[in-house]
């Protein structure tokens, strides 16, 4: 993000990269956090907050 910053045209697309990835790793984090409720038998917050997070990415 530093050399995005510093007009540094090899990292034009820097802020996307990070982007996506940042929502791959909340992706896996869910999906892991649900299979853990699932476990031990507690609510399955993971999910909701995915939903959530899905609805304000589509607006």
């Amino acid at each position: 993000m530093l050399e995005l910053e510093d007009d540094n045209t090899d990292f034009e697309d820097a802020d996307t990269e990070y982007n996506d990835a940042f929502i791959r790793m909340e992706d896996i984090l869910l999906q892991e956090g649900s299979k853990l409720a699932k476990q031990l038998k507690y609510p399955d917050l993971a999910k909701t907050i995915s939903t959530i997070r899905d609805q304000r990415l589509r607006e």
